[in-house]
């Protein structure tokens, strides 16, 4: 084989060819990687920016909420104030029946010991009148004979 300028410079060409296809080869590999890179960080932001708005969504939710419970403390607190007072005045009216039983209690007693002195007195009369219908007899006996 002869070593010419031509084959020569058809080598060189050859070979230049071949490290440029190469060249071209690896560039292609590592700008595909790239992309996929770019492609993976695209889908990476979209799904963080989906996480951001449905996390920005559950903070406005959270203050919401919490207005509300702070609401429903005040009105908690309301509540049970106007309940404490409810309680206060359960228990004026408890000491106030109370009262009224115990003055009702005095009452069934006066009751009772003016219908046993009234008893006592029908008795007493009752037998004023059996004296009285004893003495008329005898009186009625006496004229009779």
């Amino acid at each position: 084989m002869d070593f010419t300028a031509e084959t020569i410079i058809a080598i060189i060409v050859g070979l230049g060819l071949v490290v440029v296809i190469a060249i071209s080869v690896i560039v292609w590999y590592y700008l595909r990687g790239i992309h996929r890179g770019i492609s993976s960080l695209t889908e990476d932001t979209k799904v963080f920016s989906d996480s951001a708005k449905s996390l920005s969504l559950d903070i406005k939710s959270l203050t919401l909420s919490l207005g509300a419970l702070g609401q429903d403390i005040r009105n908690l607190t309301h509540n049970t104030t106007a309940m404490s007072q409810d309680v206060k005045g359960f228990n004026q009216d408890i000491a106030i029946l109370s009262q009224c039983i115990d003055n009702l209690g005095g009452s069934v007693t006066g009751l009772i010991e003016s219908q046993n002195r009234m008893s006592t007195s029908i008795d007493k009369l009752e037998k004023k009148q059996d004296d009285a219908s004893k003495t008329i007899e005898r009186v009625s006996k006496h004229f009779a004979e």
